[in-house]
């Protein structure tokens, strides 16, 4: 699922391309692909780190730690933002991207079920992952920005 995302934005960007005035703008093929590509491994191991921190974090709510459910949680919870990639295809309906929040529900589900956090602390424990994850989500935009400008670049 993690390659709904980058394959749509790939074909959005170097097939479909950006309208502005009457203009066609797009990407050339081979710096889509490496786009697409950071992209997909950018995702992967943002999972694999948000499902280090639901596992560090599982003891302070009360929640049993367990690196293989909490990869799943962390799996399943992005389940609804990649799916809803799909609109990266149509640069102008990456608007609806947003659709993915629904990921947020997923982790409130999540993480009482497969971590077995008590539901009392659940939304605590949402919480404070999801705070987590923003801030993960964050560094990993910065990081993967800068491979996109400097594969835009031409490697510079």
């Amino acid at each position: 699922l993690a390659l709904i995302p980058a394959v749509a934005e790939f074909v959005g960007r170097s097939m479909i391309g950006y309208s502005l005035l009457g203009a066609t703008f797009r990407l050339p093929m081979s710096m889509g692909i490496e786009i697409a590509v950071i992209r997909f491994v950018s995702a992967l191991v943002g999972v694999y780190i948000l499902a280090l921190i639901i596992d560090a974090l599982a003891p302070n709510f009360g929640a049993t730690k367990n690196s293989m459910q909490a990869l799943k949680v962390a799996a399943y919870s992005s389940t609804a933002a990649w799916v809803a990639g799909i609109f990266y295809i149509i640069p102008g309906l990456a608007v609806l991207g947003l659709l993915g929040l629904y990921s947020l529900y997923l982790l409130f589900l999540g993480l009482p079920a497969l971590m077995k956090a008590p539901e009392d602390k659940a939304l605590g424990y949402t919480i404070v992952v999801l705070v987590c994850g923003v801030v993960l989500a964050i560094i990993v935009n910065v990081v993967v920005d800068r491979f996109i400008g400097r594969a835009m670049l031409g490697g510079m």
